[in-house]
């Protein structure tokens, strides 16, 4: 994994940083939860912005977007609807713990996130892809106008 790191970042030399990466990497997978259970150790918690960690104890951006995905797909369980405001999206986002990575703002997450196809916008609210409620949500009617008929399939 750390050579598939470096290669990925175009060195032929492997750095002590990749090997972290790979490490944080097998950390994170269910392989990494299961085999500690099995063995009895301690699997290792999330940080949510401070202490412990390889990097200063802050979440990466995409460990970020996947603890946030996952509040998202909680809370549209909750509410049968996979479409969010800007505002409730925020409010999601407050209401987790998490904290934004230093080298993002709120508004480059969420490109990310659409960027990623976490999530779409459409008529001024979000849509999240993946909820089992992606494709019962309903988008809002557009602002003076029905949708029209791509918008319906």
């Amino acid at each position: 994994l750390a050579e598939a790191r470096a290669r990925l970042a175009l060195r032929e030399d492997v750095t002590v940083e990749d090997a972290r990466d790979a490490i944080d990497l097998v950390k994170e997978t269910v392989y990494f939860d299961t085999l500690a259970d099995v063995l009895g150790a301690p699997a290792a918690a999330p940080t949510f912005g401070g202490g412990g960690g390889g990097r200063g104890g802050a979440m990466s951006v995409a460990k970020t977007i996947k603890s946030f995905v996952s509040c998202l797909e909680k809370d549209a369980h909750q509410r049968a609807d996979a479409i969010f405001t800007p505002s409730a999206l925020r409010q999601v986002f407050d209401a987790s713990g998490l904290r934004l990575p230093s080298t993002q703002s709120w508004e480059d997450l969420i490109d990310r996130m659409n960027s990623e196809n976490y999530i779409i916008k459409r008529h001024g609210v979000w849509k999240l892809q993946n909820s089992r409620y992606a494709q019962s949500s309903k988008w809002p009617t557009p602002p003076g106008g029905s949708q029209s008929s791509s918008a319906r399939r």
